[in-house]
Protein backbone atom coordinates (compact mmCIF):
# COMPACT_ATOMS: atom_id res chain seq x y z
CA UNK A 1 0.00 0.00 0.00
CA UNK A 2 1.43 3.36 -1.03
CA UNK A 3 -1.24 5.88 0.06
CA UNK A 4 -0.37 7.74 -3.13
CA UNK A 5 -2.55 8.40 -6.16
CA UNK A 6 -1.57 5.82 -8.78
CA UNK A 7 -4.35 6.45 -11.31
CA UNK A 8 -7.35 8.70 -11.89
CA UNK A 9 -10.52 8.31 -13.90
CA UNK A 10 -12.66 11.22 -15.11
CA UNK A 11 -16.35 10.38 -14.64
CA UNK A 12 -19.23 12.21 -16.28
CA UNK A 13 -22.92 11.41 -16.05
CA UNK A 14 -24.54 9.69 -19.06
CA UNK A 15 -27.27 12.36 -18.83
CA UNK A 16 -27.47 16.08 -18.06
CA UNK A 17 -28.97 17.45 -14.84
CA UNK A 18 -29.59 20.75 -16.63
CA UNK A 19 -28.30 21.68 -20.09
CA UNK A 20 -24.50 21.53 -20.02
CA UNK A 21 -24.23 19.96 -16.53
CA UNK A 22 -23.14 16.32 -16.62
CA UNK A 23 -20.72 16.50 -13.67
CA UNK A 24 -20.56 13.20 -11.78
CA UNK A 25 -19.79 14.64 -8.28
CA UNK A 26 -18.82 11.46 -6.35
CA UNK A 27 -20.67 10.90 -3.08
CA UNK A 28 -19.83 7.42 -1.78
CA UNK A 29 -17.37 4.62 -2.61
CA UNK A 30 -17.55 0.87 -1.97
CA UNK A 31 -14.78 -1.60 -2.77
CA UNK A 32 -15.69 -5.13 -3.81
CA UNK A 33 -13.75 -8.21 -4.87
CA UNK A 34 -13.39 -7.22 -8.52
CA UNK A 35 -14.69 -3.68 -8.69
CA UNK A 36 -14.97 -0.29 -7.08
CA UNK A 37 -18.44 1.25 -7.03
CA UNK A 38 -18.84 5.03 -6.92
CA UNK A 39 -22.22 6.67 -6.43
CA UNK A 40 -23.47 10.19 -6.81
CA UNK A 41 -26.48 11.82 -5.18
CA UNK A 42 -27.31 12.95 -8.73
CA UNK A 43 -28.73 9.53 -9.56
CA UNK A 44 -25.92 7.40 -10.99
CA UNK A 45 -23.75 4.48 -9.93
CA UNK A 46 -20.45 3.69 -11.66
CA UNK A 47 -18.63 0.35 -11.61
CA UNK A 48 -14.87 0.75 -12.06
CA UNK A 49 -12.20 -1.85 -12.77
CA UNK A 50 -9.03 -0.37 -11.36
CA UNK A 51 -6.84 -3.21 -12.61
CA UNK A 52 -7.28 -1.93 -16.16
CA UNK A 53 -8.18 1.63 -15.09
CA UNK A 54 -11.50 1.92 -16.86
CA UNK A 55 -15.20 2.40 -16.33
CA UNK A 56 -17.04 -0.93 -16.70
CA UNK A 57 -20.58 0.39 -16.43
CA UNK A 58 -22.64 3.33 -15.31
CA UNK A 59 -26.30 3.09 -14.55
CA UNK A 60 -28.94 5.66 -13.77
CA UNK A 61 -30.60 4.97 -10.44
CA UNK A 62 -34.34 5.18 -10.17
CA UNK A 63 -35.01 6.27 -6.62
CA UNK A 64 -37.98 5.26 -4.54
CA UNK A 65 -37.38 8.36 -2.42
CA UNK A 66 -38.27 11.98 -3.17
CA UNK A 67 -35.38 13.98 -4.64
CA UNK A 68 -35.03 16.04 -1.46
CA UNK A 69 -34.24 12.96 0.65
CA UNK A 70 -32.07 10.94 -1.77
CA UNK A 71 -28.81 9.51 -0.58
CA UNK A 72 -25.93 8.21 -2.66
CA UNK A 73 -24.91 5.60 -0.09
CA UNK A 74 -23.56 2.42 -1.65
CA UNK A 75 -22.07 -0.85 -0.37
CA UNK A 76 -20.76 -3.93 -2.14
CA UNK A 77 -20.34 -7.63 -1.46
CA UNK A 78 -20.90 -11.05 -3.02
CA UNK A 79 -20.45 -9.61 -6.54
CA UNK A 80 -23.28 -7.07 -6.05
CA UNK A 81 -23.62 -3.44 -5.16
CA UNK A 82 -26.37 -2.09 -2.98
CA UNK A 83 -27.69 1.44 -3.27
CA UNK A 84 -29.64 2.83 -0.31
CA UNK A 85 -32.05 4.55 -2.67
CA UNK A 86 -32.80 1.66 -5.05
CA UNK A 87 -31.76 -1.65 -3.54
CA UNK A 88 -29.56 -4.43 -4.93
CA UNK A 89 -27.82 -4.00 -8.30
CA UNK A 90 -25.72 -6.62 -10.08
Amino acid sequence: MTLQTTATLQLVLPFEIVPGDDAFLPFDVAVGENAVWVSTARGALARLDLRVRRLNAMIRLRSRQPASSRSGEVASGLQRAFSASTGSIR
